[in-house]
């Protein structure tokens, strides 16, 4: 009897080139699942992080206006004037007596606005900080929100402290 042994050296094996109808039809599965699950993230990212830039700009304003008042920038006193969607760091003792060159005019993006609780001695609207002192004429809260939700506050204390909350 013979003894018959394989030899495989000399067979070639080949591998099968490209993909199979499964192997992309799961891919795209997975693929698409991953997109609809990260979608209200990304969402829910975008709109705090616009709430967020709104909120430190505002916050940095009013630092701007309460500086230059305490600084004497022009031998005046500076402040903020509030709009719903905007709102203007002027000079001036108030708004409607301010000095137009220097206005700077701050627009929030389309889906963010503001509201506000103010009390004092000024417009409702607006915050003038008193020159050499820095103390504002009216105080508390601003709040930034987001159509869909998103809400930060800013108070201003009677020392003129504005802070986050």
């Amino acid at each position: 009897m013979k003894n018959y042994r394989l030899n495989f050296n000399n067979y070639k094996f080949s591998s099968p080139r490209g993909f199979t109808l499964i192997e992309v039809l799961i891919t795209l599965a997975i693929t698409m699942i991953l997109t609809v699950a990260t979608v209200p993230i990304y969402g829910s990212l975008q709109t705090s992080t616009q709430v967020n830039e709104n909120t430190s700009l505002l916050i940095q304003s009013l630092r701007t206006a309460q500086e230059r008042s305490m600084s004497r920038v022009n031998n005046s006193s500076h402040g903020i004037k509030l709009f719903t969607h905007s709102y203007v760091l002027y000079q001036g003792s108030s708004y409607s007596l301010r000095t137009q060159v220097y206005d700077r005019t701050i627009d929030l993006e389309d889906a963010v606005s503001l509201s506000w609780n103010l009390s004092g001695v000024g417009q409702i609207d607006e915050i003038n900080f008193s020159k050499s002192l820095g103390e504002p004429d009216m105080t508390g809260t601003i709040n930034i929100t987001h159509d869909i939700g998103n809400t930060k506050t800013i108070e201003i204390n009677s020392f003129g402290k504005v802070e986050e909350q």
